[in-house]
């Protein structure tokens, strides 16, 4: 690149946050059993909750980046429980005690 009499050039960049993660994990008991029929979601995003089946996995968008922490909400059966993990590879525990 040659600047010739611009000793002040001028360039626009576009930037955007990278927010593709997904948020993986397991609703269990206190036995370390996975639950069905909770309802979880990243707090903040009440309309992509997704229900667990048989196992209490589940797999939601994070909306951040990976690493990026993000809040957990799971509700079942009158308990609830809040966490923070962090977007990405590693699954999240939630665990319902009983004890709420």
């Amino acid at each position: 690149m040659q600047l010739a009499n611009d000793y002040y050039p001028t360039a626009t960049l576009l930037l955007s946050a990278d927010d593709r993660a997904h948020v993986i994990g397991i609703v269990e008991d206190g036995d370390k059993k996975g639950l069905a029929d909770a309802r979880v979601s990243v707090v903040g995003y009440p309309t992509e909750a997704i229900t667990t089946k048989e196992g209490g996995n589940f797999v939601l968008p994070a909306h951040a980046a990976d690493g990026q922490q993000v809040e957990l909400h799971a509700e079942r059966h009158g308990e609830a429980v809040d966490q923070w993990h962090p977007a990405g590879r590693f699954p999240a525990h939630l665990i319902f005690d009983g004890k709420r």
